[in-house]
């Protein structure tokens, strides 16, 4: 009984964390059947392993761009834990109402971010399944490219050559001219050809002027061909100097880089790098479609219950605000008509009050002018 105790104590931190994952209450979900906890536990898990994937994708995509080590853990674990906070909050917010569409709906931009993120995060894991046929295409192109280079020397290499070939041909046509020449002056001169007489005749002495001729004419184009040959040699040297140096410089600039081998992997065939695509656009939205395909629970329900106690709560105190402000409304106009009749009612008594004080004025003045006619009507008679 212990031991069984101690198992679900152990797995309880895992457990957990795997709820955090989900997005879930964790104190309301342990008021649910062990069928809530198993399940929650399933998305919190695969809301991870996507978080995990997406952080070994983004940290081998920066590393074959940078090969630095450190900056690729910093960006794998940034990339990985962007994308998992993003589907434990799109998993939290999604409501099993009822509303299949309303889920939809809500889980459709989160639909199409996955599919952006697995073409991104496929090309890296691509690119690591297939290096090796990456590196031999690659390859491929580097000895093309060399060839190339090689084909653009080959043709002053051969003009090179074929002056040469040609200014050798040249001395040794001189050659053979001079050695016939040399050859028809020895047998005229021993008498073993031509006019058969022995001595230095004058046939003699016409061949040897021809075969001194023949020698110097020899000697002229050998020395000046030689020289030229020399050049030309001096020439060819430079050209494969020149070839080395740019098979060198095609070395060092030809690139493995990350755009290099995107640029390879194009020439493989799609139905590999369609299938890794598929793969992970399906653990990319795994997440939703383990939320959006779950049935509605007893988690579910509390929730719901829980929120609409809060919104009628909020409905309530709106409405008791509302009584609130009339009330005081109310008030506030009744206080307002008091003051208004009060105000009519000391405005009226004022009136009135002016209008006795004028009327007792113009009574004073009415009396003053009647005693003032009396006097002058008295001091009229007296004077008659």
């Amino acid at each position: 009984m212990e031991a069984d105790q101690a198992g679900p104590t152990r797995a309880r931190p895992i457990r957990d964390f795997l709820w955090f994952c989900s997005g879930v209450n964790s104190r309301i979900l342990a008021q649910c059947p062990g069928a809530e906890h198993n399940k929650y536990a399933g998305i919190g898990a695969t809301v991870l392993f996507t978080g995990l994937l997406a952080s070994f994708s983004g940290g081998y995509a920066l590393f074959t761009v940078f090969q630095s080590l450190p900056l690729a853990l910093l960006f794998g674990i940034f990339w990985g834990l962007l994308i998992f906070n993003l589907d434990r909050f799109i998993v939290s917010t999604i409501r099993k109402d009822g509303n299949l569409q309303r889920q939809l709906s809500m889980a459709l931009p989160r639909f199409l971010l996955a599919i952006v993120l697995a073409v991104v995060i496929s090309k890296p894991i691509e690119l690591r399944i297939f290096e090796s046929e990456i590196l031999e295409i690659l390859q491929d192109r580097r000895l093309e490219r060399l060839e190339l280079a090689e084909q653009k020397f080959q043709a002053k290499f051969s003009e090179k050559e074929a002056a040469i070939t040609a200014l050798k041909s040249e001395i040794e046509a001189k050659f053979q001219i001079r050695e016939k020449d040399y050859q028809d002056y020895k047998c005229e001169c021993d008498g073993t050809c031509g006019t058969g007489r022995i001595g230095r005749g004058s046939e003699c002495q016409r061949k040897e002027a021809k075969y001194l001729q023949s020698n110097r004419e020899y000697q002229e184009i050998k020395e000046d061909n030689q020289t030229r040959i020399a050049s030309l040699q001096a020439d060819l040297l430079g050209l494969e100097t020149e070839l080395s140096r740019a098979k060198s410089q095609l070395e060092s600039t030809f690139s493995y880089g990350l755009v290099a081998r995107l640029s390879a992997s194009s020439e493989l065939p799609p139905g590999p790098s369609i299938f890794i695509m598929l793969l992970i656009l399906l653990v990319e939205i795994s997440p939703l479609l383990a939320k959006i395909l779950s049935s509605r629970g007893p988690y579910d329900e509390i929730m719901h219950k829980i929120e609409q106690r809060f919104y009628l709560d909020q409905l309530e105190e709106i409405n008791q605000r509302k009584l609130e402000l009339n009330q005081k409304f109310d008030m506030s106009t009744s206080i307002h008509e008091a003051q208004v009749q009060h105000e009519l009612k000391r405005r009226k008594e004022t009136l009135r009050a002016i209008t006795d004080a004028q009327l007792a004025l113009i009574k004073e003045q009415i009396e003053e002018w009647l005693q003032t006619e009396k006097e002058n009507l008295r001091k009229q008679k007296g004077k008659k």
